[in-house]
């Protein structure tokens, strides 16, 4: 259910996104993981207290403050050396005052580390609509700083599509820009090429059975499922539960502040990666001319599930040929358009849900791979891992060497079912198409209960509780085509 309601085409409903506190959650989420992972240093019960604190108290005041049509704070290398302009240009913040000046260079190189994209922005709006001794607060607190830049961030996404002008001036950026912000800076912004808002949450780009954030509009609902997904994601880590949507390598590394790289497009476009790996070995083989005659650009068009526009890689994009000497680069920048740029937004709000229940440190030792298997575990199942943790109660009244024979039959027909035959049978018993990836992930363990004979019923389940019932057949072939018949007519139920 879960699976299906984030990939539904419906309209999405008005969702609140507010913050759950990390206080409750902290404590315990460190557990979970620890047999997974090393054990991190639980933050601080004065510093949760005052996270906690904070938003029951003065968040929704405070938001109410944040205002998108604020100034921009400008930082230039003489705005942190001094808080007068002494220069013949004319002072690029003459409307702060001096006061508001200082704390600005404070809190902007603060706000970049969070949104680079929209520093000055955000910078602004907080020195603005927050009084000053809320703003040495949150200078000296950096979690109350996070969730304020989160809260400013959202009010500038939900005005972004009403405005041309604001969404010119949030991405108004530095000398030091990187090229995701120039692009958004473009008269096509990628807000107005986004598609329908609509759209599913996530789709499957390369047909393998693993999911990323499909692009959308970024309106408040949409980006507000998004963290409520990673929230999602969050309490089935901390419970020891499989989520039901396995996600492409690039989104999970995403989520644990790892850096994406473009072979990790093969996880995400194997059929564009093969081709651009062919391109840059041909150039290496064939010389310059090669890359020449291919005619490449600086810019790219998008499938149609991604919004069938055309976007520059770089300023004018379309007007700069690929050559030899920066075919490499168009190659990075062709990667991380497609899986980081295009969906930047979705995939912060993806990762601010996640450690809304989770500590920020608690996925700090977890690799992709160790990542994936601790949510989705394992889809290939290993029929002596299930005989291990399985175990078998008797209601047939049947004598012992009865029994003892029938559990050979189980178990010898489950090994000679096909991987599908296996995920249904281990869907159809507890609820999950994967096993999980310990003994511990099962709550409660797997259990078989041998029912007295009867060779008219179906084997029938109750998924609460990880039980399977299964009448005592009269024969190996009896017991396979009933448990064949069951997992496809999915007699769920309690018996």
């Amino acid at each position: 259910m879960t699976a299906k309601a984030i990939l539904s085409e419906e309209r999405l409903p008005v969702l609140e996104l507010g913050a759950y506190g990390a206080s409750s959650t902290a404590q315990s989420a460190s557990g979970s993981l620890s047999s997974h992972a090393q054990r991190q240093q639980r933050p601080s019960r004065e510093r949760r207290t005052t996270l906690a604190t904070y938003l029951r108290s003065d968040r929704r005041s405070s938001s109410m403050l944040l205002s998108s049509e604020a100034r921009p704070f400008k930082f230039t290398a003489s705005t942190d050396s001094s808080t007068t302009n002494t220069n013949s240009e004319p002072n690029i913040n003459e409307h702060w005052t001096p006061s508001k000046i200082k704390l600005g260079v404070s809190i902007y190189p603060k706000v970049a580390a969070i949104q680079p994209f929209h520093a000055e922005k955000i910078t602004g709006m907080l020195l603005e609509g927050l009084p000053t001794p809320q703003l040495q607060r949150i200078i000296n607190i950096d979690e109350d700083l996070r969730v304020k830049v989160e809260e400013a961030m959202n009010i500038l996404t939900s005005h972004s599509s009403r405005d041309a002008q604001q969404t010119d001036s949030l991405t108004t950026t530095t000398t030091t820009t990187t090229t995701n912000e120039r692009l958004l800076t473009n008269k096509n912004s990628l807000f107005d090429k986004q598609p329908n808002e609509y759209a599913p949450l996530f789709w499957q780009p390369d047909k393998k059975g693993v999911y990323a954030p499909r692009p959308g509009k970024h309106t408040s609902e949409r980006l507000t499922a998004y963290r409520n997904v990673g929230r999602l994601i969050g309490l089935c880590l901390l419970q020891n539960e499989l989520f039901p949507l396995p996600l492409c390598r690039h989104v999970i590394k995403y989520i644990l502040n790892r850096s994406v790289r473009w072979h990790d497009l093969a996880f995400f476009d194997s059929t564009m990666y093969e081709n651009l790996r062919r391109t840059a070995y041909d150039a290496e083989k064939n010389g310059p001319q090669y890359i020449n005659d291919l005619h490449l650009t600086f810019s790219l068009a998008v499938t149609e599930k991604e919004g069938s526009e055309t976007y520059d890689l770089v300023t004018d994009g379309s007007l700069k040929d690929v050559t030899y000497s920066n075919l490499y680069e168009f190659i990075k920048r062709y990667a991380e358009f497609r899986m980081i740029t295009l969906v930047e937004q979705s995939l912060q709000h993806l990762r601010l849900g996640v450690f809304d229940v989770l500590p920020s440190n608690s996925l700090d030792y977890l690799s992709p791979e160790d990542f994936r298997l601790l949510l989705n575990g394992t889809s290939n199942i290993n029929v002596t891992t299930l005989m291990a943790y399985t175990t078998f109660n008797d209601e047939s009244g049947e004598n012992t060497e009865r029994i003892n024979q029938f559990k050979k039959w189980f178990w010898s027909v489950l090994e000679k079912f096909n991987a599908v035959e296996r995920q249904d049978l281990v869907y159809f018993w507890t609820g999950s198409p994967a096993l999980p990836a310990s003994e511990a992930g099962f709550q409660p363990q797997p259990s078989v209960t041998i029912r007295p004979a009867d060779d008219q019923h179906l084997p029938t389940a109750n998924t609460c509780i990880s039980r399977l019932y299964v009448p005592l057949y009269s024969s190996k072939n009896i017991l396979k085509l009933k448990l064949q018949y069951a997992i496809k007519t999915k007699m769920f139920g309690f018996v």
